[in-house]
């Protein structure tokens, strides 16, 4: 039942944020049914997301500190309670999935060796984060944040491998053309279907053509 109170949409807003409300007084005879059992599968679904985005944080920071043996414990605390997080965590939207998507992209980032001789390994991992980047996209158009990202780990990775420039330079091309094939593979289609029916890949125009516009408009003092 939509709640005729609700106030979303609005900066200001402070209070009653839900857009929809239960529609009963007391639990039916149907309580498990229906739109009520789709939305407690999902925010279960939701809750299962998050506790992998925390698991992967733990594993990011002892991957990145290896000499810390608290650090990990400390940054998965920091996701997990953070209070922001606790509330859409519980809630059925698509940042759960994106949030776990760019934590595991991170990792597979941190635990990959671009500039190894080991083409095999070199050529599933790059697969790997690629197919993790294009669903991080796919399921968010803030997953395209990690793209860059992505490009600057990887060249690192290789830049710093052993062996001379030339091979180097062919193994982050490699890298590169498997890593974009499989993320544009995984999540291209979408961008191309947004161009056919809205004349743009992201779609971004169109939906604030039917959401609306942010009013007033946000200030770079309010992003930081």
């Amino acid at each position: 039942v939509r709640n005729p109170l609700a106030r979303i949409g609005l900066p200001q807003t402070t209070h009653n944020v839900n857009l929809y409300r239960h529609g009963w007084e007391s639990p039916p005879a149907n309580f498990a049914s229906g739109t009520v059992l789709a939305v407690m599968l999902t925010r279960w679904f939701s809750l299962l997301l998050s506790a992998l985005t925390v698991f992967f944080a733990f594993h990011l920071a002892r991957r990145v500190f290896p000499q810390h043996e608290t650090l990990p414990y400390l940054a998965a605390a920091l996701v997990a309670f953070n209070p922001m997080a606790l509330f859409i965590n519980a809630s059925v939207n698509n940042d759960n999935l994106v949030m776990m998507l760019d934590t595991a992209a991170l990792l597979a980032l941190s635990g990959a060796d671009f500039g190894s001789d080991n083409t095999f390994q070199v050529v599933k991992r790059s697969l790997l984060l690629g197919a993790l980047l294009g669903l991080a996209a796919l399921t968010k158009v803030s997953g395209l944040v990690l793209w860059p990202i992505a490009a600057l780990g990887v060249t690192w990775s290789v830049a710093h491998g052993a062996g001379d420039v030339r091979p180097k330079a062919k193994r982050l091309f490699m890298c590169g053309a498997l890593i974009a094939g499989a993320a544009l593979l995984v999540s291209g289609w979408w961008f191309w279907r947004n161009f056919q029916l809205y004349g743009e890949c992201l779609g971004t125009e169109t939906m604030v053509a039917v959401a609306g516009a942010r009013v007033p408009l946000i200030t770079l003092e309010q992003l930081n």
